[in-house]
């Protein structure tokens, strides 16, 4: 018999074996494609969680290396310390600082008020637009990092003694017009542990 007219084909077996290897390699690959990009949205969001935690860090690090001996009037007339820590709902550390950039060049001083302030897991800068307030003085508040489970501060004393907070209780009352040699700041984060920092409290000669 002649074969010569006659085309080879795929059997209807062959189809349904061809068409189950390829769908299994399409499973393959959108499997293989999903676990590549969850890992990429992981190390994205690792990667913005490090970032948020060093512009933080080197924040409060610079302004408390900055911080200087001005005591400032409050909203009503009250005189507050150059430097101070309140308990209260929120945990605050107030502070003149210096080395206010003024890329303007406008009048006012190089000196600053912040205070970093730490409530509802989140970790805020605030800074005034002037040194001695007034009753409609506002800061401008600054979210820093969030996800934050604790802060707590040190404060090493001229004698290289420590204390919780500043100025010292039940320490002779000079205290209140010097600024402690270094603070320590500990920063408790959600999935990170904690992060100490001794930053030394330069004072101008």
């Amino acid at each position: 018999m002649n074969r010569r007219g006659v085309q080879a084909g795929f059997t209807l077996l062959e189809l349904l074996v061809a068409m189950a290897i390829f769908a299994l390699f399409a499973v393959m690959a959108y499997g293989g494609m999903g676990s590549i990009l969850e890992t990429r949205a992981r190390t994205d969001a690792v990667s913005a969680r490090l970032t948020a935690i060093q512009m933080a860090v080197m924040f409060l690090e610079r302004d408390t290396a900055q911080a200087v001996l001005r005591p400032v009037r409050g909203e009503y007339g009250r005189e507050l310390p150059a430097l101070y820590t309140y308990l209260g709902d929120e945990q605050v550390l107030e502070f003149t600082r210096g080395g206010y950039a003024n890329p303007a060049g406008r009048q006012r001083s190089h000196l600053q008020r912040v205070a970093w302030s730490f409530a509802d897991h989140t970790l805020y800068r605030l800074a005034w637009p002037v040194l001695d307030r007034v009753p409609d003085s506002r800061p401008v508040r600054e979210v820093m990092l969030e996800d934050v489970e604790a802060v707590a501060w040190r404060f090493l004393d001229r004698s290289n003694r420590w204390h919780n907070q500043w100025p010292p209780l039940n320490v002779d009352p000079k205290f209140a017009g010097e600024l402690p040699r270094a603070i320590e700041w500990t920063l408790t984060l959600d999935g990170w542990g904690r992060i100490v920092r001794l930053i030394e409290v330069v004072q101008p000669s």
